[in-house]
């Protein structure tokens, strides 16, 4: 019998069944507790990862663009280093054709320099005249006329005096008529 101050507890659910309070059993309740911790947990991982796949994805791209780059400076420095050689080769071949020159030349001025130092008018012998200017060796033979073999020494001294010429000697006079025929040999 029941005690005056307890009540029992009837558990009668008089509601039609489709609008009756759905039941859930604990174990349901935690399945779905479960389920929402691993999307709340699963969430932020995936954007994680997503982040780090794009972030990769950056790094990739830059590893491909410093490769293609890398292929640009490997083919500029091959061309440089070809244009270096070339370079190199042509510096020989001119300082090779500057030394026949001087070779040829028989000093560092050129014979152009030479020819008129000794053809200027200031310098001739007074009343003769020059018939030929050769190269030999390191020199120059130069053969003309002059009125007598004092004119045609006085000529290789000033050709001397003119800075131009290391040394001017006669070689020859040979008088004839009014003038005679004179040889100079002169040293650049």
């Amino acid at each position: 019998m029941p005690t005056p101050t307890s009540t029992p507890v009837i558990d009668m659910n008089l509601l039609p069944e489709g609008t009756r309070p759905v039941q859930f059993s604990p174990a349901a309740a935690l399945i779905v507790i479960g389920i929402a911790v691993i999307l709340a947990i699963s969430a932020p991982l995936a954007l994680r990862l997503a982040d780090a796949r794009a972030r990769a994805d950056a790094a990739g791209q830059q590893a491909r663009d410093a490769e293609r780059g890398l292929h640009g400076v490997q083919v500029d420095l091959a061309e440089h280093r070809a244009l270096l050689a070339q370079l190199e080769d042509t510096q020989q071949r001119f300082e090779s054709l500057r030394d026949e020159r001087r070779r040829l030349q028989g000093g560092v001025r050129p014979l152009a320099e030479d020819l008129a130092t000794v053809l200027r008018a200031d310098l001739q012998p007074p009343g003769g005249t020059l018939a030929t200017v050769s190269g030999e060796g390191s020199g120059l033979k130069v053969e003309g006329t002059a009125g007598d073999p004092l004119d045609a020494i006085a000529f290789a001294d000033r050709l001397v005096r003119s800075g131009g010429f290391a040394s001017a000697t006669l070689l020859s006079f040979a008088p004839g008529g009014s003038s005679g025929k004179f040889v100079i040999q002169v040293t650049r």
